[in-house]
């Protein structure tokens, strides 16, 4: 065969097969043999070159399309819960106002290792319950030692005034605290789950003074032995008081004196809002009563909670469970500001403070935390707990659950604030605070 025919055939032979396959075009006309064919792309065969002019069918099994039909309602009902977020996201970036509020949560001393922050918080069930400065100076009076100075005045009746020196990070570490505290109005709603919704209110006033001993074992492990002295008395009005006479009559002074070991296992990540890991603690005491009437009693907790990445590392899950009690051999004679209580900020955040009060309590939390923008992390979540007599009488079925929305502001460092707005079978409650959520304090500061 001559080289031209050679040619030839075997571009026709090329062209036969890529019309087949339906990536070749199609010659519009032909003149002479094929070699000599003008190769026109004519409109119709776009077809050819893109397969096909209908739409490609979509090969889904019926459990792609199940799990779609389930998703799509939580998924609209998150992004219409975070709706005020993002809103609230894009008004911070054009205006900035919350940097600005957020500002004024840390300044300090160009000179010296001193270093003042403004500490704030505020419930809507007793307003605001923490206002005040802390200073805290570094190397004082050795290299390694913190000192920590707190107070702040509302009232006469609402003020604060703490002192609290902590040792050198070594293995053996000491620690000293110091606090007087004033408090109005603090509710009481009587006991057990089924305590009316009813609000008892009394001032508080609380004495306290602790000493400490850390070891450190390990990078995560850490035991630390308390010994601890605390005085406490209430004051009510007569009707308050005549609501729950021998509870009143019972909590209207009480002292105690008693010593805390404290277990605690801790891996998470730093982070001011949302620190990844596990945090594991459980401790146990004993109080000695030192007033007339009181009882001895002896108390326990055991808290876990761990916060992991569910979606490009930045949409986490956390859940934690805390369980806490105190048990007495005359239970009845042990006054219930020593009891466990619940509701707040700190736990049942869609109840008001203190709202549940027995001597064992039970809480779980499940919690969805999302970036909104990039100082600004969402939270959808739902807290469940209860209060009982003893611990084997717990039931999540006797307390509601509450569910909430809530938003953290991180300024810089350990700086920043959170707010959350939570719904319970009682309505609606709003907090604002400089706290950390699940930074349970230590029950003789509640």
């Amino acid at each position: 065969m001559p080289p031209r025919s050679r040619s030839n055939w075997l571009q026709g032979a090329i062209l036969a097969v890529g019309v087949a396959i339906g990536t070749a075009p199609v010659p519009a006309a032909a003149a002479g043999d094929v070699g000599t064919a003008a190769t026109v792309v004519s409109a119709d065969s776009v077809a050819v070159l893109r397969g096909t002019e209908t739409e490609i069918p979509r090969h889904a099994s019926g459990l792609w399309w199940a799990g779609r039909t389930l998703l799509f309602p939580p998924y609209v009902a998150m992004r219409v819960a975070t709706w005020p977020l993002v809103k609230v996201a894009e008004a911070e970036d054009r205006a900035h106002a919350l940097s600005r509020l957020a500002s004024l949560l840390r300044f300090g001393y160009s000179r010296g290792p001193v270093t003042s922050t403004i500490s704030f918080g505020y419930e809507s069930s007793v307003g605001f319950s923490l206002v005040g400065i802390d200073a805290t100076s570094e190397d004082w009076p050795t290299a390694g030692a913190r000192l920590r100075l707190g107070g702040g005045y509302l009232s006469d009746t609402d003020n604060l005034l703490a002192f609290q020196w902590v040792g050198p990070p070594r293995k053996l570490q000491w620690s000293g605290l110091a606090r007087l505290e004033n408090e109005s109005q603090r509710p009481f709603h009587g006991l057990g789950p089924a305590s009316p919704e009813e609000e008892r209110e009394a001032d508080r006033r609380r004495v306290l003074g602790e000493l400490s001993l850390t070891l450190r074992p390990g990078k995560a492990l850490q035991v630390t032995t308390t010994g601890f002295a605390r005085h406490e008395a209430l004051s009510a009005d007569s009707e308050n008081a005549a609501a729950f006479p021998e509870l009143f009559a019972a909590a209207r002074r009480s002292d105690y004196v008693g010593v805390e070991a404290e277990a605690r296992w801790d891996t998470r990540r730093p982070g001011v809002f949302f620190p990844r890991g596990w945090f594991v603690r459980a401790l146990g005491g004993t109080d000695h009563a030192t007033s007339s009437g009181d009882a001895d009693y002896r108390h326990w907790l055991v808290e876990a909670h761990t916060r992991f990445p569910v979606w490009r590392k930045t949409r986490t899950l956390a859940f934690r469970v805390l369980a806490e009690g105190v048990v007495s051999d005359d239970p009845d004679a042990v006054p219930f500001p020593e009891l466990v209580r619940l509701g707040g900020r700190h736990d049942l955040r869609g109840y008001g403070s203190d709202r549940f009060t027995d001597r064992t309590g039970l809480v779980l939390t499940a919690e969805y935390g999302y970036p909104v923008s990039t100082r600004m992390f969402g939270s959808l979540f739902v807290d469940w707990g209860t209060v009982a007599p003893r611990a084997d009488e717990l039931r999540l079925a006797d307390v509601d659950p509450s569910v909430g929305l809530g938003f953290a502001y991180v300024l810089g460092g350990p700086y920043g604030f959170r707010a959350h707005a939570a719904h319970g079978p009682e309505g609606f409650e709003f907090a604002l605070s400089t706290e950390v959520l699940f930074d349970r304090e230590s029950r003789r500061r509640r």
